[in-house]
């Protein structure tokens, strides 16, 4: 093999054993909150995410999502609460197209709830359509696996998971999409492999249908 072929394969490697402990993290979280009684079997979370009127109840939702699932069960750095992610120095991300995020870039545009947990990797939360089948908003939540380190691409560094009202559940984006009846490899896979702004998002889901390796089809380069 050639070098950068190596370097490839030790960094798709990196990222595939990264974003499987972080998944670990986020089941472990939700296994947690389901035994507590203030928010028994997650209702308390699904109530206020269908009643998704306005900004400001979305963003409630948000914030008790972090108050209840994360903080009680993940070590954080720093909570940096609501704020504008390129105010503080954040940035702006790539699709795997190698073109700058043009759908309002989650992680630059605009306000979402924002965490830095101790391994270094940054979480970004806000509400916003899942596809399920209640029509109802859940909780879009990106995570970059290192933090502000680069490459600073969709589907190489920063992942997107959901929170699923109607099965009450966490998985990665893409997982419990209603138009699929159940999570098919090849049909993610053909939309993730687009390397637009919006498919770059299901990436993730590839990876863990993947046994959480990253293939040799998949466009990393």
């Amino acid at each position: 093999m050639t070098i950068p072929t190596l370097v490839a394969n030790y960094q798709k490697k990196a990222t595939a054993t990264r974003l499987k402990v972080t998944y670990a993290k986020f089941m472990q979280i939700k296994n947690l909150s389901q035994t507590e009684e203030k928010d028994y079997n997650g209702l308390g979370l699904k109530k206020c995410l269908m009643n998704n009127s306005n900004e400001d109840t979305k963003n409630n939702c948000a914030k008790f999502f972090v108050e209840n699932y994360i903080l009680p069960n993940m070590r954080v750095s720093r909570n940096y609460g609501y704020i504008k992610m390129s105010d503080y120095g954040f940035p702006n991300y790539k699709n795997l197209n190698g073109e700058y995020d043009s759908h309002g870039n989650l992680y630059y545009a605009s306000e979402k709830y924002v965490l830095l947990l101790s391994d270094g990797s940054v979480v970004s939360l806000h509400a916003g359509g899942v596809y399920d089948s209640t029509n109802s908003y859940g909780l879009i939540i990106g995570i970059d696996i290192n933090g502000n380190k680069g490459p600073n691409v969709v589907g190489k560094d920063l992942f997107f998971m959901a929170y699923y009202p109607e099965s009450n559940t966490i998985d990665m984006l893409g997982m419990r999409h209603s138009s699929l009846t159940q999570a098919d490899r090849d049909d993610l896979a053909e939309i993730c492999y687009l390397g637009d702004t919006i498919s770059s998002r299901w990436c993730g889901a590839v990876i863990k249908l993947d046994n959480w390796t990253i293939s040799d089809d998949y466009p990393w380069n």
